[in-house]
């Protein structure tokens, strides 16, 4: 049996969710305005990521993240499992979300 592996800078480990971009990209979904019930194309996604990462940063969308799960982790979890769908059918496209070099962090 074969398992899925991706490399870091500290080597290689198992893949899962929350490794690869889409892990930032469903941060940043989840602390966007879109909601799950409005059924999001790719490119409404995509526009809501990026937009998200111009707003807050990375680093201010996980931390977003953080106090949502603290203050409602019933629904933060089942926000978060809907980011991380639409993000990785996100990363699946040839387009990638618009980020313009001086919003990412440094």
């Amino acid at each position: 049996m074969t398992r899925n592996m991706i490399r870091t800078c500290q080597g290689e480990e198992t893949a899962n969710p929350r490794s690869g971009p889409w892990a930032a990209w469903a941060d940043a979904l989840f602390v966007s305005m879109l909601q799950c019930s409005d059924r999001p194309s790719t490119g409404q996604a995509r526009q809501a990521i990026a937009a998200a990462i111009h707003a807050y940063s990375g680093r201010g969308c996980a931390e977003r993240v953080a106090q949502e799960f603290g203050d409602h982790p019933e629904t933060a979890v089942v926000r978060m499992r809907w980011a991380l769908a639409v993000a990785s059918e996100c990363s699946d496209q040839r387009e990638r979300p618009t980020v313009r070099v001086d919003d990412r962090e440094s």
